[in-house]
């Protein structure tokens, strides 16, 4: 336990329970007996505590998540990296060591042979190499398609530092990239610390919170900040570092942070910037600006077939084209190929991102095959061919592998024909569906290195050679029966 340890503190054991939080009735007795003495935590009345309700409530001031986890991720990276300006890691901090008498092995050393004063290397502290490693992987990290902005812009390989990151870009550094960036750069006891602290970050922003976890990242969020003092120096915990064991119980009073962060204000401040003119009387102008705002929304919900702000395409939309019956026909199209400009056939300008192939014959009959033997209304069909080719396979009797291999060679070719028979008898149920089901894919078709379904945009690796994300590499998982060359076994694979 951290309060026995005396190694790697200044020797004093701490056994007294952690101090309960002051109610607002406590606090208002406090701030009320001050007399204008500057004493104590306190420095004057907030205004708020006129409020009647004020000292009644349990959470009378909300930390914002948002800035809390950007400063904690610039301490951090500043420190690791050794970036000027941002490293907490200075000559200073060490004599706060010297002073403090803790951790001998960092105080700063005179060089016998120069005289000159020099600093020990710390464990949490990279080597050239590493540091070139460490910001290597973050320079050519890629994320999908408007997960994140490009992070690689703020990486100075040359410099060794980051420069320009956002609040958001610190969010995604914290929580998904540190830890796999730090693995081959930093020692396993820092490395186990810095993600102990990325996953309770983690777990802090989910979407849902249970009433159970809240007293694990109590638990979590002590016992990470003591681990981290056994590393890093004093002066890397400000203030903004120290707030983070408040965080929990804050989301057990307050509920999820994504409601009560800084995400959206921010966002919605940017837009009022935007509607400053002149720059002399920037009130007047986001008053307008926001009027005129108000005005074109309301009109624009009752103008039909005009483009709004309200049904204009997004990024990522694909085409509704689906058909009007109960069901939806195996030849609906769904999704959008990238290369065309919508609705307006090909575009010469992007008519290379668009190929016309022919496909072999292996290929066309795999496809046929996996059509139909994932269609509902080939399944009727199915059963028919199967006891087509028990009637004929009677002698001797095939077995359930055989009969399921036999269908499997031979049951598109055997609908082509047993449709083609029931069109020439001019049989009603066959629809046109089915009578293109039996014909089969065509030989010729077109190669798209984009596609957009369900909202998602999916790359092939050629089109990704000069992009900054990666929506390439989707695994897709699926069932289908193998049938071995030897031995009489179906193989059910994933």
């Amino acid at each position: 336990m951290a309060e026995e340890d005396k190694l790697s503190f200044d020797g004093t054991q701490e056994f007294r329970n952690a101090p309960l939080p002051s109610s607002g009735i406590e606090v208002l007795r406090q701030v009320e007996d001050m007399n204008g003495s500057k004493d104590g935590p306190w420095k004057k009345k907030s205004i708020f505590f006129t409020l009647p309700y004020w000292k009644h409530l349990l959470l009378r001031y909300n930390l914002d998540v948002m800035h809390i986890e950007k400063n904690v991720c610039d301490n951090i990276f500043g420190t690791l990296i050794g970036q000027d300006g941002k490293s907490k890691d200075t000559y200073k901090s060490r004599l706060d060591l010297v002073e403090m008498g803790i951790r001998s092995i960092l105080h700063p050393k005179t060089h016998p042979d120069t005289n000159i004063q020099y600093l020990p290397q710390a464990s949490y502290q990279m080597s050239l190499e590493e540091k070139n490693n460490f910001l290597k992987i973050l320079k050519e990290m890629r994320t999908p398609d408007e997960y994140s902005s490009n992070i690689s812009r703020c990486v100075q390989l040359k410099q060794r530092k980051l420069i320009g990151l956002k609040s958001y870009d610190c969010h995604l550094l914290m929580q998904e990239f540190l830890p796999i960036a730090i693995r081959c750069s930093l020692p396993e006891k820092v490395c186990s610390v810095l993600i102990d602290l990325s996953n309770f970050f983690k777990d802090l922003c989910s979407k849902v919170l249970q009433e159970s976890v809240f007293d694990l990242l109590e638990y979590r969020a002590a016992s990470t900040l003591c681990e981290m003092e056994k590393n890093f120096p004093p002066s890397f915990f400000t203030i903004m570092v120290h707030l983070v064991i408040h965080l929990a119980n804050e989301a057990r009073l307050a509920g999820p942070v994504i409601y009560r962060w800084m995400y959206p204000v921010e966002r919605f401040l940017l837009t009022l910037k935007t509607y400053v003119r002149n720059r002399a009387s920037p009130e007047g102008s986001i008053a307008e600006g926001y009027l005129a705002n108000e005005c074109l929304t309301f009109a624009s919900r009752y103008l039909v077939g005009t483009k709004t702000s309200f049904n204009q395409s997004t990024r990522n939309e694909e085409d509704q084209n689906v058909a009007n019956d109960e069901e939806v026909s195996i030849f609906a199209n769904v999704g959008r190929p990238l290369g065309r400009k919508k609705n307006k056939g090909f575009s010469s300008n992007k008519r290379k991102r668009v190929s016309r192939i022919t496909l072999d014959n292996q290929t066309l009959v795999q496809a046929h095959r996996y059509v139909l033997f994932n269609f509902d209304r080939v399944a009727p069909f199915l059963k028919k061919h199967e006891q087509f080719i028990k009637r004929r396979n009677r002698s001797p009797r095939l077995s359930p592998y055989e009969i399921q291999k036999l269908q499997s060679e031979t049951f598109h070719d055997w609908f082509h024909d047993y449709v083609s028979q029931l069109e020439q008898q001019g049989n009603a149920n066959i629809t046109d569906e089915l009578r293109l089901l039996a014909r089969g894919p065509m030989d010729t078709t077109r190669r798209y290195t984009g596609y957009i379904v369900n909202g998602f945009r999916f790359h092939t690796k050629a089109r990704e050679r000069w992009l900054k994300t990666q929506n390439s590499g989707v695994v897709v998982t699926s069932k289908m029966m193998s049938y071995a060359s030897s031995g009489m076994h179906t193989i059910e694979g994933d």
